[in-house]
């Protein structure tokens, strides 16, 4: 709903603030008054383009100011969370202001938006019916809401477009896993080849250790024997050997024990030593004995070990590396795997999904069809009423394909929906937005938006110029929509017609005032007696004949709401 308007050197408008309420609002004024500059300005903070040319005579910048509520209009508000824009109060302030040199700038609650932010929140808002970039109904792509909400399966619409988002995740998540599926294959080759390898080798960790002791001890094999048989003779229980002398010493302490009782101690630690240093050679002699070479031995373990070394080259650097290569390879390989049967559940959920939506979007366009078939009939007959007996009007479904005969689903199913007209006979049905304007443009959205009154999210409808070429019944007809619609909707009507002007619930004047060298227009709200006045002017020209005076009273009284 508009709340309050406030323009600042626009045109002939120096200033100038209105309150609106709801329901029906009339202005009303003579030719040339300046009705259309207040469209003008209204278009300007709806974010219409205009150029310098509007800024009044004198002043370097124009400046419009809106407040409108947005209670209510689920669009709307959603526009504004994901602008991260407050709308606490649910009232917002629309200010636009448009400088001398070209440039300009546009706010909403105070925040710097582009042009063409303005332009897009401010169509969820309000129609203006008389310029076409502010009217819903001749964006394509608001007739399939229109169609929808009309038909009472927009939830179920949007359901469908929630699981369609989901279903363009999951095509871009298999995508993604797609392009990495040659390396992702190749790698777990590798790793499987790897483990494999090293499992056969049957590895344990101290075997380097221990082959490469035993591979020293054959390579030293006749040293070992040579050295041992040495120390064996060195030790010998022969005159010269170690083992005699400690036996010759161990006697001689015996002969002197009955002398010195103590020197028994001695003797008997080296005869101690004398068994032990007998023991030590015997196992000598029987270790050297034992001590066979056996090249086969020495070339298997040379094998193994250069088995060793290779895989500690490829897995390593030591044995202790490649165990835990190993280890990484497996746990590795089991991630691999498990994105193979990520995808290929994946591609499961796909096709099932696809499936599911397809089937879902059969149903959603058969329901289409129905409705649109309704409103259809509804809105032509609407138009006829309003006095445009040999108008078409049609509601055109088509599937959208990407190729003859393959259906392409999109996010709201698979029909491409658009509103088309042909206002004459023998004229081909066309798009709303190309229909001349002017007051048959506004019939047109006049009767559509009264069909669909309760499909449009859009709480504030302007309509300039629906009355202009009709009269009578037609005239009537108009009225009678025109205030049917103002009881769900705020309804802002330019008009030069008394019958119309008769049924607001709020009336505004606009006037020429000359002061000086100096003309601006200005808008006063009029009631009781100006009322009648004025409506007896818009009866006949003169607002103080009487018959007309009498006339206007009479209007107000039979279009006065209870």
């Amino acid at each position: 709903m508009l709340e309050e308007l406030h323009i600042r050197n626009y045109a002939l408008i120096d200033t100038l603030s209105i309150r609106f309420t709801k329901g029906l609002t009339i202005l009303s004024g003579e030719t040339g008054a300046g009705k259309s500059i207040l469209v003008g300005a209204l278009g300007m903070v709806l974010g219409a383009k205009v150029t310098a040319d509007v800024i009044r005579t004198g002043a370097e910048e124009a400046e419009v100011t809106a407040i409108i509520r947005t209670e209510g209009n689920r669009e709307a508000e959603e526009w504004l969370k994901q602008k991260d824009i407050s709308d606490e109060e649910g009232s917002i302030i629309l200010r636009r202001i448009l400088r001398r040199n070209g440039r300009g700038a546009s706010y909403i609650q105070h925040v710097p938006v582009t042009l063409g932010d303005l332009q897009e929140f401010t169509s969820l808002l309000i129609d203006l019916h008389g310029q076409h970039e502010h009217q819903s109904l001749f964006h394509e792509e608001n007739h399939r809401k229109f169609l929808d909400r009309f038909a009472g399966i927009s939830d179920r619409v949007e359901a469908f477009s929630t699981r369609f988002q989901e279903l363009a995740y999951l095509r871009k998540k298999r995508e993604e896993l797609g392009k990495t599926e040659k390396e992702r294959l190749r790698e777990l080759d590798y790793l499987r080849f790897a483990v494999e390898e090293i499992d056969k080798a049957n590895l344990r960790e101290e075997e380097e250790e221990e082959l490469s002791r035993e591979k020293k001890i054959l390579l030293s094999h006749e040293k070992l024997v040579k050295t041992l048989n040495e120390v064996i003779g060195e030790l010998s229980t022969g005159r010269e050997g170690v083992v005699g002398s400690i036996r010759r010493s161990q006697n001689l302490l015996l002969s002197l024990v009955p002398i010195d009782p103590s020197l028994e101690m001695y003797q008997k630690r080296l005869e101690t030593v004398y068994y032990e240093l007998l023991d030590i050679v015997e196992s000598l002699k029987s270790d050297a004995e034992k001590r066979v070479f056996h090249p086969e031995r020495l070339e298997k373990i040379e094998e193994r070990l250069g088995a060793l070394y290779k895989l500690e080259k490829k897995y390593g650097p030591t044995l202790k590396d490649v165990f835990q290569f190993k280890e990484k390879s497996v746990e590795r390989i089991r991630e691999l795997e498990s994105t193979t049967v990520e995808m290929e559940e994946l591609d499961q959920t796909i096709a099932d999904t696809e499936k599911q939506l397809l089937e879902e979007a059969g149903q959603i366009s058969e329901i289409r069809k129905k409705e649109a078939s309704r409103l259809q009939d509804l809105i032509t007959e609407a138009l006829k009423r309003l006095g445009m007996k040999k108008i078409r009007f049609e509601v055109s479904l088509t599937r959208r394909e990407s190729n003859p005969g393959v259906i392409l689903c999109g996010p709201y199913g698979y029909d491409a929906i658009s509103f088309l007209i042909s206002p004459n006979p023998g004229e081909p049905l066309k798009p709303l937005k190309e229909i001349a304007s002017g007051g048959e443009v506004s019939r047109i959205m006049l009767a559509i938006k009264t069909v669909l009154a309760e499909a449009d999210s859009i709480g504030c409808l302007i309509f300039d110029e629906v009355d202009a070429g009709i009269g009578g019944e037609a005239a009537v007809v108009v009225g009678d929509y025109l205030q049917n619609l103002s009881r769900s909707k705020q309804v802002l009507v330019i008009t030069h017609l008394a019958s119309l002007a008769a049924r607001g619930d709020q009336h505004f004047r606009v006037e020429k005032i000359v002061e000086g060298n100096r003309t601006r227009t200005d808008i006063k709200s009029i009631k009781d007696e100006e009322r009648i006045r004025e409506i007896a002017r818009m009866l006949s020209g003169e607002p103080e004949g009487k018959v007309s005076l009498i006339h206007a009273e009479e209007l107000l009284m039979k279009y006065r709401r209870g």
